[in-house]
């Protein structure tokens, strides 16, 4: 905590020194006190608008406190910044928060055409002392695997044994992601489960058109076409002669019944983890509605 000589100094009306400011509200975020924090960083604002170091910290702060639309006021300011180093963090940013939270309309053409260059950080940005591992990091997040990304994150901070403001808010962000793909999923499951199929295939391609979708997304998508064609048609999607070596495979050559197979498989090898539960679910609606044609 910091000395209340030094805090009433910093919030007296005639205390001007800008960059004084924002040291001290670095230091109160380091101990935690984030309300004292952001009066530093008002006021740092009040003083000099668009300083980009207050407004990097006030959009940190809101997007711990999940307030995003206030955090896209700051981010509006950051976007000013000429830097090339810094619009590569906040491409990686902006990914990150469409996967949270539906963006402001006037981003979402930068969403649409976004690819893992521009999340990419360069080789000489020195600001980042292991690019070449928080590059992997950004990798996976690009490729919607969130939490092989945090686990990378967290495995970075602890080789280098100190966490930068930037691995804060990826930290944040990739938390918040998890937490966001969790609710999709459970949405997901409770329309599978009540065998709502045309509404899960409008809810997956909503979301699609908003953030993309994952491989299993897109296998889901995949399985809920194959049931509604089915159904529809009353004809079973005949199994192609490839080769499969693995889930994915399988269903690609309409071979249901060796998907389910390595699906239960997979299911009984790593029965802590979920993520295959919708895709086993369909699987098993595809080969009952299989069986009861044939």
């Amino acid at each position: 905590m910091l000395d209340k000589d030094i805090l009433n100094k910093l919030f007296d009306n005639n205390f001007k020194d800008v960059n004084t400011l924002c040291y001290y509200g670095r230091k109160l975020i380091s101990a935690n006190d984030n309300e004292l924090a952001r009066k530093c960083f008002n006021k740092c604002l009040a003083l000099e608008p668009n300083n980009l170091s207050a407004c990097f910290q006030m959009f940190m702060l809101e997007i711990r406190q999940k307030n995003y639309d206030k955090a896209f006021l700051f981010f509006d300011k950051l976007l000013k910044s000429d830097n090339e180093f810094y619009h590569k963090d906040y491409n990686y940013y902006l990914y990150l928060l469409n996967i949270i939270t539906d963006i402001p309309c006037n981003y979402r053409k930068n969403i649409e055409r976004i690819t893992y260059e521009d999340l990419m950080i360069p080789n000489n940005d020195k600001r980042y002392k292991d690019i070449y591992l928080q590059n992997k990091i950004r990798l996976a997040a690009f490729r919607k695997k969130f939490p092989y990304a945090l686990k990378q994150l967290n495995d970075l901070v602890k080789k280098h044994k100190k966490m930068t403001v930037q691995d804060v808010i990826s930290m944040n962000l990739l938390i918040q992601a998890i937490n966001a793909n969790k609710k999709i999923r459970s949405t997901v499951m409770v329309l599978i489960r009540k065998k709502q199929y045309n509404e899960l295939l409008e809810f997956l391609l909503e979301r699609e058109k908003r953030c993309g979708l994952s491989k299993n997304e897109v296998y889901i998508v995949k399985l809920v076409k194959t049931i509604l064609t089915i159904k529809e048609s009353l004809t079973v999607p005949e199994i192609k002669d490839v080769p499969c070596k693995n889930l994915f495979d399988a269903i690609d050559a309409n071979n249901y019944h060796l998907a389910l197979k390595l699906s239960n498989d997979y299911k009984k090898k790593y029965s802590n983890v979920n993520t295959l539960d919708a895709i086993n679910f369909l699987l098993n609606d595809i080969i009952s509605l299989i069986d009861t044609k044939l």
